[in-house]
Formats: structure tokens, C-alpha cells, sequence
């Protein structure tokens, strides 16, 4: 097999410039990468990429080491980061212990041999003793719920705060006047203050919880109520008692991190793991501005404080996809809601029917288009008091456009459309196309993040690469699509002049226009709508994309 040292010679160039090229480092000119690239396949080279990880040993992966995956919190986190990283280059490893200590330090230790991240939910007593050691020092932990006195710099802790849990599940056994509570719950949910209350039956769960164990448990006695960590227990549960055809049927609670659960034989209690998700993303960036947090659960997803004040609502909708999905959801909503809801769907050009009084008084909430909200809100609208600028304030600025109409709020904003960039990785991280174009344009950022920059990539990509794919896309297919396309790449809101004409002699209105018009002449298919766009993207067709998505 050929060496570098062959690769060097027939390319001309130094042992360390073919090193450099080969392990894809270095600031190495295009025509150097292009020479050893040349050699390398003339002589039939090819880099072991496995046996260069061997060689650094530690690896950019995380080891997920858990006592299980029964655990309703682990499991969804696991789901959630396994989301996270997918198409990255990043992998996400299992070690089950399986509560053994044994196996938690033996799995701990291997993994920091070759992982770089360690994500540890640990079933030992006094973990700090095994965590503190010298293998650990080269890795960065992160406990989840462990709870371990441990202060150093590469040590994050992530908790969950159940103290709001408790107060919330105790104000619930008091509404439903229970006093005789079975709680099976996984080692970590509950404080010794709430396991400890008399009408409490704290059964500690550390294997699975399978059907046997619920007949087991519920032969012994009864209760008023039951509460259960994951929909497994649950499900358990209510076989059992099916099973068993016991004459008093217990309230039954669920912990759960999911959002979607359509089973009705039981209150939930929510916990949202995006927050813990979110955390340990900035952990990997370096970007985390603590190594402590506490996360609170999040509430109930279906029982309300009090009882509604009505048994239905009526909505009026103009037709779009994302209508569609509300109705499909409908049974889930108003379980979730405790009422049923009435939908009604309009066309989008339908607003004379909006404005009719009789409509106004038939429906509860109208879903517009935010175009006609200054027409509109005054009109038929009642203001929103400021409790509702408290959800607001946590999507993205700035909303006032889809909420307010001069200082008054009458909306709340719903499927928001927002540009999206769609680029090749593969073709924009190549090491010979990245010197190429900083050569040519002294940029060393390959991605674009403004329209100057897309279209200076655009032209580079039509000039050196245009015989085997397309820079990117436009979609001319409607005024919609155009006219969104164009608008996007004005600098400022200021396009119409006061007579609703296009303001040409404005400089950032007429380079945007100019800018548009270059993308469509070097773009000769004629997509109908973003969908289009999207398909020949994805087809591999094209390096870049830019699509509206709700």
C-alpha cells in the first residue's frame, strides 16, 4: 500500500502538506489540495478514518451511562438527545448498570477512554469517591439527578426541582379527598419529606415494573389513589385492576415526559425535558454559564384547577395546512382542555364574512391572516390583557407584528412562517472547495449569513462547480412566492412608497431587486411552489435552498 512519503513524491510537495491535506487540517492553498488529492487516488491511497480515531483515542461521542432505561425521565432524554445529534458526526453510547455499583464503575471507567462527554444518572452512594479520580479529570461529566458533592471545573450538574411536584400532587390527593396513596416511583422523583407523609405508600422502584408486580401490590390492599413515573406502570396498573375486578377504582396519576398521550384513564403530570436537552447543547459548545441548574416540572396536562366555565368553544379558521393539523388533533385537545371544540373553516379571501356581525357573534376565536389585522382588530377583536404577553415574551422578536395594532394587543400568534436556509455540508465543509473560495473572495466562512454573501457563493459555485449541480433555487411560481423571495432581501421595511408603489430609486430596495433578479436568471426551472424547491434539494441537485416553513 502507498505511504504519504509516495503521496509527497508524486505530488511534489512536503510529507507534512500530504499530512495536512490527508487528516483534512492546516492552511493548505487549492492547488496543493488539488495535487495530493491527484496523487493519492493515481496511487490508490485511502485514509483509514477508524484507525485515525484509534490513534487520538478520545473521540468528540457521549457515553450515556444509566442504571436504565426504564426510568421515564432517561428514556425520553435519551430519545431527545439521540434527536439532537442525529446527522451529526457525534454518537450517542449506552451503558446500562443496571443498579449494580460494580458495573457503574467498570462502564464509567471504559467509557472516559474513548468518549469525550460522560452524561451519568449514578446509582452509587457516595459517587464523588469514583468521579474524583484521575481517569475523570480529561472528560466533562454531567450528572443528571445525582446529586453529588462535587466542585470541579469539568463537572456539571443538572437537577430536577421537586418541590413544586409535591406541593401540586398533595393539593390533588386533597381536591379528590384521597388518604390512602400508593406511589411506585423511580429513585430519584421524590423528597424524603413526601415519601415519609402517613397516607403515603411509597413503594421505591429500581427494576421494571411489569403486571405481576401490579396484581402483587393491589392484592395487598386498596386505594384512593395511585401514582405512577412512566405510562408503562400505568398501563401495568390498569390491567391489573381489569385483571383483580376491584369494586373501587382508584385515581390514577402519571408522570410522564410526553407530550402526546392520548390515554384517558389517568391525570398526567408533565416534565419537560428540552430545558435539560438545551443545557447540556450549550455544555458541549462551551457556552454553559453554570455547573449547577435545577429544573421544576412542568404541571398537569389535563387537570384543571377549577372547572371550566363552559362545555365547548367555537372557532372560525381560514383554510391552510395548519388548520388541517388542528382538526386532526382535535380528540387530543379537548381531552387535554376538558371540552369540545367547533371548528368551522373559511377560504383565505373570505373576510367579508368575517366582518358580517353575525359571524362575530357565532364563534369565540378567529384565526386571520396578520396581513388584515390592522383592518381587522379594532373591529371585532377584544383586547388581551398583559398575562398574555407573559407567552409572548418567549417566542421570537420581534412579535409585535403578529400581536399588537398601535399600543393594543388583540392576537396571539399562530403558525408563523419563517426563512430557512438548506445547504450542502458535504459540499460546503469540502476541504478543497473552502481554500477555493476563500482564495477567490478571502472569506473563510463558507456559509452565507447575509444575501451578499449567498449570492457571492452562488456565483462562485455556478463558476467552478455549475457542470455538476446548481448554486441554488428560486421558486417563481406565484406572486406569493415572489414577492416573499424578494421583499425578504430588503434591508429595511420601507419598499412601497405612500401610493403602495415599489420604491426603486431606494438603493437597498434597488440592489435587492437586483440581487433577485441575478438568482432567477441563473435559475431555468420553474418551480410552482417551495415544495418544488425542497424536492430538487433534496434530490442532491442543488448546493443551497431558501424556503418559507410554518
Amino acid at each position: 500500500m502507498p505511504t504519504m512519503k509516495d503521496i509527497a513524491r508524486r505530488a511534489g510537495v512536503s510529507y507534512g502538506t500530504v499530512s495536512n491535506v490527508l487528516n483534512k487540517r492546516g492552511n493548505v492553498s487549492a492547488r496543493k489540495i488539488r495535487l495530493v488529492e491527484k496523487a493519492a487516488e493515481e496511487l490508490g491511497y485511502s485514509i483509514h478514518e477508524k484507525a485515525s480515531d484509534l490513534r487520538s483515542n478520545k473521540r468528540g461521542d457521549i457515553a450515556f451511562v444509566i442504571p436504565t432505561l426504564d426510568d421515564f425521565k432517561l428514556r425520553s432524554l435519551y430519545n431527545l438527545l439521540r434527536k439532537k445529534l442525529a446527522g451529526s458526526d457525534i454518537r450517542l453510547n449506552v451503558y446500562i448498570t443496571d443498579f449494580n455499583p460494580v458495573l457503574e464503575e467498570s462502564y464509567a471507567r471504559l467509557a472516559t477512554r474513548t468518549h469525550q462527554v460522560l452524561i451519568v444518572n449514578s446509582c452509587l452512594q457516595k459517587a464523588e469517591s469514583l468521579y474524583k479520580a484521575n481517569a475523570f479529570l480529561d472528560s466533562t461529566l454531567i450528572f443528571i439527578n445525582s446529586r453529588l458533592n462535587l466542585e470541579q471545573a469539568n463537572v456539571y450538574q443538572i437537577n430536577f426541582d421537586s418541590r413544586q411536584l409535591e406541593k401540586d400532587l398533595l393539593d390533588y390527593l386533597k381536591r379528590c379527598d384521597c388518604n390512602n396513596v400508593l406511589v411506585f416511583a423511580d429513585n430519584d422523583v421524590f423528597a424524603d419529606d413526601f415519601i415519609n407523609i402517613e397516607q403515603i405508600n411509597y413503594v421505591k422502584c429500581s427494576h421494571p415494573f411489569n403486571l405481576s408486580t401490579a396484581i402483587d401490590l393491589l392484592n395487598e390492599r386498596s386505594y384512593d389513589a395511585i401514582i405512577v413515573t412512566s405510562t408503562e406502570k400505568h398501563q401495568s396498573i390498569v390491567s391489573a385492576l381489569q385483571i383483580l375486578k376491584k369494586p373501587h377504582v382508584p385515581n390514577l396519576l402519571t408522570l410522564t415526559a410526553d407530550d402526546m398521550d392520548f390515554d384517558s384513564t389517568s391525570a398526567r403530570y408533565h416534565i419537560d425535558l428540552n430545558p435539560c436537552v438545551e443545557h447540556i447543547e450549550s455544555i458541549l459548545h462551551n457556552s454553559a454559564d453554570t455547573h449547577h441548574i435545577n429544573l421544576p416540572f412542568s404541571g398537569f396536562l389535563n387537570v384543571a384547577a377549577e372547572h371550566p366555565l363552559r362545555d365547548h368553544i367555537r372557532l372560525l379558521m381560514i383554510e391552510s395546512p395548519a388548520t388541517t393539523a388542528l382538526i386532526k388533533i382535535l380528540p387530543y385537545m379537548e381531552q387535554l382542555l376538558g371540552f369540545s371544540i367547533h371548528v368551522n373553516v373559511i377560504k383565505y379571501n373570505e373576510y367579508d364574512r368575517i366582518l358580517a356581525s353575525e359571524t362575530q357573534n357565532d364563534f369565540d376565536l378567529i384565526r386571520i391572516d396578520m396581513a388584515y389585522l390592522p383592518e381587522i382588530a379594532g373591529k371585532i377583536f377584544k383586547p388581551l390583557d398583559g398575562t398574555f404577553k407573559t407567552l409572548t415574551d418567549k417566542m421570537i422578536k420581534p412579535i409585535k407584528e403578529y400581536t399588537d395594532h398601535g399600543d393594543t394587543m388583540y392576537a396571539l400568534p399562530f403558525d408563523i412562517a419563517c426563512q430557512v436556509l438548506m445547504y450542502r455540508s458535504d459540499v460546503l465543509n469540502n476541504q478543497r472547495i473552502r481554500r477555493e473560495y476563500y482564495e477567490e473572495t478571502r472569506q473563510a466562512d463558507v456559509v452565507p449569513t447575509n444575501y451578499q454573501d449567498y449570492n457571492s457563493l452562488e456565483a462562485f459555485i455556478e463558476t467552478h462547480y455549475g457542470d455538476i449541480f446548481k448554486g441554488s433555487t428560486v421558486c417563481t411560481g406565484s406572486s406569493i412566492t415572489c414577492g416573499n423571495e424578494f421583499m425578504i432581501r430588503v434591508s429595511h421595511p420601507r419598499i412601497l412608497d405612500e401610493h403602495g408603489q415599489l420604491r426603486h430609486t431606494d438603493k437597498a430596495v434597488a440592489d435587492a431587486l437586483k440581487s433577485y433578479l441575478k438568482s432567477v436568471s441563473k435559475n431555468n426551472a420553474s418551480h410552482r411552489f417551495w415544495d418544488d424547491v425542497i424536492k430538487e434539494y433534496a434530490e442532491g441537485h442543488t448546493v443551497m435552498s431558501i424556503v418559507y416553513s410554518n
